[in-house]
């Protein structure tokens, strides 16, 4: 008994209106994707379709609707087109580091070479060192986008990821400044896993030393570990999830938080929010490359003003 009007905003009740009119003069089918703010405050992709409904003798009596929640498949879709996309990305930058790294290995071994041919001269000497400096510094960038591209050499041992942050907590302490206080939670009984214990603390100190620069302010960083498992429901939620037995670290902060478009893009290399010169843009996308070679999952939650926390199932 109720209508259009009752039962949709009126942006959209004087179209539906419209269309329902074309549909009983003409007898045309209507279809649309519109986004609808359910009575639970979410809004929501809806595929509508109407047609006509006609008696026995084909007059037309009414309209028939089917509408389609999409929101779930419209998500699904767009993590698949992201995962998609960082495959791409990572794919070109492993061969484009690879590539770059046979350049620097010539220029160190030519740079070497001429040191047993300058005769102490001093200031060839400062030269030559000078190249050498900026030959390893571009190799150590290489070696973070082949951890991106998840073509950097691990060596996962059986760790106890609980046991290497408490070894990197006075570190994190200091590094995180008098402003940021730290909390460490573990949950009993921790399951061992196989983890590359260097690549694994360089994720914490890059994920923390993210989470200290998102509170200006001063704030709580807590790092949480605790066994987790992963259901088939989670696999079918994120199309890179493996279901299984995960030992589960979280990193959560008190900042600023991120909005959507921020996020949609936060493991893409050399994509930073920070000014220039204060961060790489390669801290999440070393990360993310270093989870996929595990064979990890990571995830991101935030909201601006109610800080970030980022999951890690090893």
């Amino acid at each position: 008994g109720r209508t259009s009007r009752d039962l949709f905003p009126s942006e959209f009740s004087d179209d539906f209106i419209k269309q329902d009119e074309e549909i009983l003069n003409a007898g045309v089918v209507a279809e649309r994707e519109l986004r609808v703010r359910f009575a639970d405050g979410e809004i929501h992709s809806i595929y509508n379709i109407k047609f006509p409904v006609a008696d026995d003798d084909g007059h037309i009596v009414g309209i028939g609707t089917i509408a389609t929640n999409l929101t779930e498949f419209n998500a699904l879709e767009e993590k698949l087109r992201h995962s998609q996309r960082l495959d791409a990305i990572g794919q070109l930058t492993g061969g484009i580091a690879h590539d770059f790294n046979n350049l620097l290995n010539v220029m160190i071994g030519n740079a070497e070479l001429l040191e047993g041919e300058i005769h102490h001269n001093d200031k060839t000497q400062s030269r030559l060192d000078a190249i050498k400096d900026a030959v390893r510094r571009a190799s150590s960038l290489t070696n973070r986008l082949l951890v991106f591209s998840r073509q950097q050499t691990l060596e996962p041992v059986v760790s106890d990821v609980s046991g290497l942050i408490g070894g990197l907590a006075d570190m994190l302490q200091r590094t995180l400044g008098e402003t940021v206080d730290f909390k460490r939670e573990t949950g009993p009984d921790l399951w061992p896993t196989m983890v590359d214990p260097h690549q694994f603390e360089n994720a914490i100190v890059n994920l923390s030393i993210n989470a200290r620069d998102a509170m200006p302010k001063g704030g709580l960083l807590t790092i949480q570990t605790r066994n987790s498992i992963l259901t088939e429901d989670d696999a079918n939620k994120n199309e890179e999830v493996i279901p299984g037995d995960y030992i589960h670290v979280s990193i959560s902060d008190t900042g600023t938080g991120m909005p959507p478009e921020v996020l949609a893009k936060v493991y893409d290399p050399y994509f930073t929010t920070k000014d220039v010169g204060k961060g790489s843009g390669l801290g999440l996308s070393m990360v993310y490359g270093f989870m996929q070679q595990s064979k990890g999952h990571i995830d991101i939650s935030s909201k601006v003003g109610c800080g970030s926390t980022i999951n890690l199932y090893f």
